[in-house]
């Protein structure tokens, strides 16, 4: 596990891509009553929110859409209406010079930007979440091993399955039904001849994320916390 994070403040100040990869999270709840809705979102964002039918998830969708393209201009210098996504094979989306990736769980969306391949997952940690029924399904034996050997199971398991997320996110391949195949622990990190380092850290006590990013980024991220004043840099 990583030692604590320390969250700067971000509020929409310039940042180079070049010099820190940057991961930045964002309390849904701290943004959506002050957005507007349709304006932050391309026709096709707006009838997917739409089709939600919890409150709390198209929410959470419509914030982290907004964020996202926030971000992204003020990284390209260019409106947030403009931003048009391109899509590998697997459906990740790409713009130019950046790559990207969020998650997102309960009231918290977290994104990672850089100029290399990077994966990001966040999970709120259930404590009461049988997850015994999916280590022989989503598990080599020494990962098993791993989080039985631990005095809080629960914590290695969900650090262990935020690990595969983020690995494969990074390696733009998603969720697989393979999950037992894709590593989690360190020095197992490896595509090609990528090598990736995969760090995990808690945000608050109930959620815990991994971060995946090439080894041969070598320029440790910087980590911010987006604060409503980012709303001031409005791109739309």
């Amino acid at each position: 596990m990583h030692p604590p994070i320390e969250w700067k403040a971000y509020d929409g100040q310039q940042l180079e891509i070049t010099e820190h990869s940057h991961v930045f999270k964002i309390q849904i709840d701290n943004f959506y009553e002050s957005i507007e809705k349709k304006k932050c979102l391309s026709d096709e964002e707006y009838q997917k929110a739409q089709r939600f039918v919890r409150s709390i998830d198209k929410e959470n969708y419509i914030v982290r859409k907004y964020i996202l393209r926030l971000i992204l201009s003020i990284f390209l210098k260019i409106p947030a209406s403009e931003i048009t996504y391109s899509y590998t094979g697997k459906r990740k989306p790409e713009v130019s010079g950046i790559h990207f990736n969020v998650s997102h769980t309960r009231n918290y969306a977290i994104l990672a930007l850089s100029d290399y391949p990077i994966g990001i997952d966040i999970e709120l940690i259930n404590t009461v979440f049988d997850f015994a029924t999916l280590l022989d399904l989503c598990f080599r034996p020494k990962e098993v091993k791993f989080i039985h050997d631990s005095q809080n199971p629960v914590i290695n398991f969900f650090t262990l399955w935020t690990r595969k997320e983020a690995y494969l996110k990074a390696i733009g391949t998603g969720l697989t039904e393979d999950l037992i195949n894709v590593p989690a622990l360190p020095d197992d990190y490896k595509n090609g001849q990528v090598l990736f380092d995969v760090s995990s850290f808690k945000i608050e006590e109930q959620y815990l994320a991994s971060l995946a990013i090439p080894k041969n980024a070598s320029r440790p991220p910087k980590y911010w916390n987006v604060t409503p004043d980012i709303l001031f840099y409005s791109g739309f």
